[in-house]
């Protein structure tokens, strides 16, 4: 699910306008549309608002284009005092039964104003999977364990940390380089799209186990109450989880935009499992990109 862009939280503020009542929905019910002839949530390539249209690139077979598309608001309180923030959802209506092998897929570009009912000033987000964001987060879970193993092995040089660990932490440091070379010059569609997986919430324990990114990315509810602010690398307080796991820690959010995630309140997240960390056992440590909040 892709949200909007950190610029259009800067570019549109305050005065929020009202949708049609059609336009109101909740996309939690939605399968998943992997392909052109499948319905539900459409998986995105990419997404963009810009001069007041939302453009999105998606899969084709040759006979896709804007009908195909049903766009949906939820309206919800913003990160901004006074301003509603609307949770958009870009549902497949219309299966593409054609032939046709459209490698570059098709954009489709939508008047915020004229076809969604938007006006004024407002936030948005787009609630859909969106494969060039889920590589992004994955590319920066990368990023971030690299990070850690380098402080790891500067610690056992260093003396203040097991120095029997250095060898340990040296290839630690090597694999991850691999795996960052690996996705550096990945294209979003070489990402595959993501899936749902049943999973008990009461179990820490989770298999198979080993570190790395997960291909495909598994989509997964979570509450969470939090009592400060949050940012990339933090550990999310799921309700459920506890000092033996699992584990949740940010490496994106849809708009980039982490105020949406407001201390004090209980939120309802849908995270898509990007990155296994390396932990104890089969006990259950990741990276996540915050697909959407309520």
């Amino acid at each position: 699910m892709r949200l909007v862009s950190a610029f259009l939280s800067a570019l549109f503020a305050l005065l929020i306008a009202s949708l049609p009542a059609s336009a109101q929905a909740d996309s939690g019910a939605l399968k998943i549309s992997g392909s052109p002839r499948e319905l539900g949530l459409a998986v995105l390539r990419d997404v963009s608002i810009r001069d007041g249209k939302l453009t999105f690139l998606v899969d084709s077979n040759g006979c896709t284009d804007a009908g195909s598309f049903r766009v949906r608001a939820s309206r919800q309180e913003g990160p901004a005092p006074k301003a509603a923030h609307y949770q958009l959802t870009i549902e497949r209506v219309r299966i593409d039964e054609c032939k046709a092998m459209v490698w570059e897929g098709v954009e489709i570009a939508l008047d915020l104003r004229k076809d969604l009912g938007l006006k004024g000033a407002y936030t948005a987000s787009v609630e859909n999977p969106v494969l060039s964001h889920l590589l992004a987060a994955t590319r920066k879970a990368i990023a971030l364990e690299l990070d850690a193993a380098r402080q790891k092995l500067k610690s056992a040089e260093e003396g203040t940390g097991p120095k029997e660990n250095a060898e340990r932490f040296r290839q630690k440091i090597r694999d991850l380089e691999a795996e960052q070379a690996s996705f550096a010059g990945r294209q979003s569609e070489q990402y595959p799209a993501p899936v749902e997986k049943p999973y008990d919430p009461a179990s820490v324990l989770e298999s198979p186990a080993g570190s790395g990114p997960v291909l495909p990315p598994v989509i997964r509810e979570a509450a969470v109450r939090l009592e400060a602010p949050c940012a990339e690398g933090d550990l999310l307080p799921v309700e459920g989880s506890s000092k033996s796991g699992p584990f949740y820690h940010l490496a994106g959010i849809a708009g980039g935009d982490y105020g949406l995630l407001k201390p004090g309140k209980k939120l309802r997240l849908q995270l898509c499992l990007v990155y296994r960390r390396e932990y104890f056992g089969l006990i259950g440590d990741w990276f996540v990109y915050v697909l959407s909040v309520r």
